[in-house]
């Protein structure tokens, strides 16, 4: 029996120029007991589909079709109507969960709030219903994390918050909206498996909205694949991922770095237009080889070591990096892995300079910054740049892509006032972004239109080096393989040194010539890329690697790279949805 079905649903918004469909004739049918996950680019109509169950749709939204919860249609319901399924039946757990939760109250007050929603229970029983519910998620120390805030605690503890906080009413059908999202493969692990266990335990229906289809291999019985608003195939998660049938599935599990040969192109949409990619040849993607010249040394770290200040009041320090050496010579990529916490970050802002190195020394091209002058010091950051993760967060909104672009070229090379606009059209074209967009505004542009502003800016002061910090971890895998291809390319084109900082295993195994993991801000084992991970030396990078996710399930992993033991149930097929 379905716990949730839609039938021929769309949900379409007017506007002065016309009406648009991002929803467009959606047929789904979720099992109770069963995992369906819907996965697609960003922009798909994956998470409209998802709230269109909940109605926590816009009010300039117009649907058609309908929905129901088991036998009961839900789709012409009044908002009084659905407040009262809204977590006592049906409930969600957002994506991110600190624009989810209230900064000011805390946690357990927030948990709290939606149990006594649930019935007229005693203040006893809601203190113990929380407690249940925190254990339940595995937040044992109940009264440690009842009484924090969020800003407390770290993204997987709030993750599980999220869930808590979904199940306070026991709901039938719960929605996951991207919930591991920016999460290290170990937390990404354990949420997976929490979900897992939940739904087994409750008998749960879920219905799982992902961009990443290897998170959906771990977790999903049926799989619906989204794209421009329908549901191009649909069927069991074994059928669709192993035998896709419909072009843009195929290529969206090209686009997965997993198994590629190394540092080669990954197969992208046909109608990504980017010039920064070579043409491919017939035989295959376009392998990126490595430099040929006699390495030059960029970069050296000897006994870094960063420790942070709890504050005034507080005394107590924390040491983000311990005796770290690592050297990276010119056209080389350095992989830095390791689980959130582990001084990956901390690494980069130590190059930088924008860290407390309290021991050790950084080494920039041949010259020890803190023997350096500042000014000469500043002249050196002029040579190595930076792309951050949140593509949105480190634009400043009030600024154009031309106003963005040409911020570096008056700090650093103060060029002509004609000359800047056409020089940052060059850059855009080189990311492979059209110089009409030197006009619009970060907000205008993709997640991955802005990455690539992003990448342009650093590109701007025409560095020898580039950190890239997280710099593809928020991106669908369309984008994601759309902005690796380029830092291929524009690392084999201007011969760039790249520090590539990532949590996922095997993007950066694709991309770097060596890995160094880190844990608790140490080295833990450093190799070759293609080597590192088969098989690992050191307990910790064993179980990243097992963490880690695989499009491979049962059968094995990808060339170099050992399967995840976290499979979920891609072996169960009792069951198939129902077209």
């Amino acid at each position: 029996m379905n716990a949730l079905t839609f039938e021929d649903f769309t949900v379409t918004f007017a506007a002065r120029n016309g009406s648009s469909s991002p929803v467009r004739g959606v047929n789904l049918h979720l099992a109770k007991g069963r995992t369906l996950a819907i996965v697609g680019e960003s922009g798909s109509g994956k998470t409209l589909t998802g709230t269109s169950a909940l109605g926590l749709l816009p009010d300039t939204a117009r649907t058609s079709g309908r929905i129901f919860l088991d036998d009961n249609p839900i789709h012409a319901l009044s908002e009084k109507e659905l407040t009262s399924l809204r977590g006592r039946r049906i409930s969600i757990i957002m994506q991110e969960p600190m624009a989810a939760l209230n900064p000011i109250m805390t946690v357990g007050r927030q948990v709290e709030e939606g149990v006594r929603l649930r019935s007229d229970a005693a203040e006893l029983d809601v203190r113990q219903k929380l407690a249940d519910l925190f254990r339940e998620v595995g937040l044992n120390d109940v009264e440690k994390y009842r009484s924090a805030y969020p800003h407390e605690m770290s993204g997987g503890q709030l993750q599980r918050v999220m869930i808590a906080m979904a199940l306070a009413r026991d709901p039938e059908v719960l929605i996951a909206d991207e919930p591991t999202t920016a999460l290290d493969v170990t937390i990404q692990r354990q949420i997976l498996q929490l979900l897992s266990n939940l739904q087994r335990s409750r008998r749960m229906a879920i219905l799982f909205v992902s961009h990443d289809i290897a998170v959906v291999a771990q977790i999903a019985h049926d799989v619906a694949v989204m794209c421009n608003g329908e549901i191009v195939e649909y069927g069991t998660v074994e059928d669709v991922l192993r035998r896709p049938r419909h072009p843009y599935t195929r290529r969206l599990l090209a686009s997965h770095p997993e198994g590629r040969p190394h540092k080669t192109l990954l197969p992208i949409s046909p109608n990504d237009r980017s010039p920064a990619e070579p043409k491919r040849p017939e035989n295959g993607p376009a392998a990126i080889p490595a430099p040929a010249r006699k390495p030059r040394q960029v970069l050296r770290t000897s006994g870094l070591e960063v420790v942070y200040s709890k504050g005034r009041i507080n005394k107590r320090s924390f040491v983000a990096l311990r005796g770290v050496d690592v050297t990276l010579n010119a056209g080389e990529t350095l992989g830095i892995v390791g689980e959130s916490g582990s001084g990956k970050s901390s690494l980069a802002k130590a190059i930088l300079g924008i860290a407390p190195v309290t021991a050790g020394h950084v080494e920039l091209f041949g010259k020890r910054l803190d023997n350096l002058p500042v000014r000469e010091r500043a002249a050196l950051r002029r040579r190595c740049q930076i792309v951050f993760q949140n593509s949105a967060s480190s634009l400043n909104p009030r600024l154009n892509v031309l106003q963005l672009l040409a911020e570096p070229y008056l700090l650093h090379a103060k060029p002509p006032a004609g000359t800047i606009e056409k020089s940052a059209g060059a850059l855009l074209e080189e990311v492979g972004l059209p110089r009409e967009m030197l006009n619009r505004y970060p907000h205008e542009l993709s997640g991955g239109q802005r990455q690539r502003v992003n990448i342009a800016r650093a590109l701007a002061s025409d560095p020898e080096m580039v950190i890239c910090d997280e710099a593809v971890s928020a991106l669908d895998i369309s984008a994601q393989a759309q902005v690796i291809n380029l830092l291929l390319t524009i690392q084999r084109k201007r011969r760039l040194a790249m520090l590539f900082i990532s949590h996922d295993l095997q993007v950066t195994q694709h991309v770097s010539d060596r890995i160094c993991v880190v844990k608790d801000g140490a080295v833990m084992e450093e190799g070759p890329a293609q080597s590192v991970f088969s098989p690992p030396r050191c307990a910790y990078t064993r179980n990243l690697v097992a963490a880690s996710p695989s499009l491979h399930g049962p059968d094995g992993p990808a060339p170099g790279m050992p399967a995840a033991t976290v499979r979920g149930r891609i072996a169960e097929r009792n069951a198939s949805p129902r077209a």
